[in-house]
């Protein structure tokens, strides 16, 4: 199979958004972008540093001031030493801490910083991530948000969400050992034959357990019919998203002087690392103007051009647009901040800027207008768990005329809406009776090496991406047409 080759063009600037799975009802409107009004927000600076840090006070927008700590304090992965709190109070210098030999541990944020006693899974349990220093001591970082879909109890029902993705129950106590994601065969791989670049990055998985796509501040409890009955939910996962980015800073050497970032996702985690990635640069400005920042995200694409009458978001018979202005306002959710000016320029919601079109170039322009950031785009353009959203039937050789052609509208869409995009890997793997859907994609350990013509593999495109430094110069385009290997992998 060849891989196909599209013209480069700018993004479409048009706008809606389709994504997948389950949440509440109620709310208020979506927030228009940031969390500027968080007690931990980020505030005026003064040649990199809060204006109020080395006062020897902690405020809210410092992680530290003046004082040094014993850095079995921080978190089970170091075992001894001190650690002093860095000169712009962004954290503590972890430079001095010796490793434990405990791998990897399960952090609860709500645990390690008061502040963060809001970061929560949607049944109230403490939400949690897992880290694995780099055995190297790398200023590599990779930082995953989990996917899992989303739900708000009324377009996408919660009944069949899993406990896993709703609470943070089973996952181990604060500080507990765990494995992370660094054994498989991608870039969480620790085999540098296997993963050249990445093999001993400090690996971070975000566990998702908001069901909002990591866009949620909504601690009001919400009345949401789930698996066990009716049940009050909260919606937090920008506030979740805000913790794992502060904690990393505060207990494990996050530096904005020296790190060197690669910040993911991939479905739910693909939306969350798109609309979170503007706290990322804006707590870290060296390491945004130094291009040390990197996006990578997957099967979170949609091409904002959806308007089918008969195949619409869940059966509703509403447009794209007005059912994820409905969920937003359950979840009160936060968008990109470089967005939604975006969005508003062209008399669009917070909400348009859940579509690929629209939060591509808020990533990739330079400031002020985008966050300057270089990105790499994972998407099946003819992913089911998208397209049976929109009630699109499955591939089969018995579709009617009708369903062929809305399927074929669906795909050229997607694939005319991905022009712009610089580093694409985008199959169009269709999705017949019996067989898996194609959904992950960077995290497809088939793909990884997967020969799509010249030699050219995921794996070398990853390659290429985390060495490119420039985030506007030409970049790799891999289009493919039918089958390619693959197996059930959840993002």
């Amino acid at each position: 199979m060849k891989p196909s080759s599209f013209r480069l063009g700018s993004p479409l600037t048009a706008i809606l958004f389709a994504a997948t799975a389950c949440s509440g009802s109620g709310g208020d409107a979506p927030v228009a972008g940031g969390d500027a009004g968080s007690p931990d927000a980020v505030s005026p600076v003064d040649g990199g540093r809060p204006l109020a840090c080395g006062d020897g006070k902690l405020d809210a927008d410092e992680l530290c001031d003046g004082d040094a700590v014993a850095c079995t304090s921080l978190g089970a992965v170091w075992g001894g030493g001190q650690a002093t709190c860095r000169s712009d109070c962004s954290g503590y210098d972890v430079t001095s801490c010796a490793a434990s030999g405990q791998r990897a541990e399960v952090v609860y944020p709500a645990k390690r910083m008061d502040r963060f006693a809001d970061a929560k899974c949607n049944d109230g349990t403490p939400f949690d991530f897992e880290i694995s220093p780099s055995p190297s001591g790398s200023h590599k970082w990779i930082i995953y948000l989990q996917g899992g879909g989303f739900c708000d109890g009324t377009y996408g029902k919660c009944t069949g969400r899993v406990a896993a993705l709703t609470s943070s129950a089973g996952m181990g106590e604060d500080r507990a050992a765990t494995t992370v994601l660094d054994d498989g065969n991608n870039f969480f791989s620790r085999d540098p034959a296997v993963n050249p670049d990445l093999f001993d990055a400090t690996i971070v998985r975000a566990h998702y357990c908001s069901s909002d796509l990591w866009t949620g501040t909504n601690a009001t409890p919400q009345p949401i019919k789930a698996k066990g009955g009716l049940e009050q939910w909260v919606f937090m996962g920008h506030r979740n998203a805000t913790a794992v980015i502060d904690v990393l800073r505060r207990n494990y050497g996050l530096d904005d002087a020296t790190a060197d970032i690669l910040f993911a996702g991939g479905s739910a985690g693909g939306f969350g690392a798109s609309q979170n990635l503007d706290q990322l640069v804006d707590r870290m400005p060296r390491a945004a103007a130094s291009t040390r920042i990197a996006f990578m995200a997957s099967s979170f694409w949609n091409a904002g051009t959806w308007n089918d009458a008969k195949y619409t978001m869940f059966g509703s018979g509403k447009t794209d647009l007005v059912v994820t202005t409905d969920i937003m306002a359950t979840f009160k959710g936060v968008a990109n901040s470089r967005c939604v000016p975006i969005a508003a320029g062209q008399g669009l919601p917070v909400s348009a800027c859940l579509s690929g079109p629209l939060v591509y170039p808020a990533i990739v322009k330079p400031p002020p207008v985008g966050l300057g950031v270089r990105a790499f785009v994972g998407q099946n353009r003819t992913d089911q768990l998208y397209m049976g959203q929109h009630m699109l039937p499955l591939e089969s050789d018995t579709l009617t005329p009708q369903e062929r052609a809305a399927r074929d509208a669906w795909k050229t869409q997607m694939t005319i809406s991905m022009e712009g995009v610089l580093w694409l890997y985008a199959p169009a793997d269709p999705n017949r009776a019996g067989e898996e859907n194609l959904h992950g994609i960077f995290n497809e350990p088939a793909l990884w090496t997967y020969d799509t013509g010249g030699g050219v593999t995921m794996k070398s495109m990853v390659s290429a991406f985390w060495k490119s430094r420039a985030p506007g110069a030409p970049g790799q385009r891999v289009l493919l047409e039918g089958d390619v290997p693959h197996g059930n992998v959840q993002d």
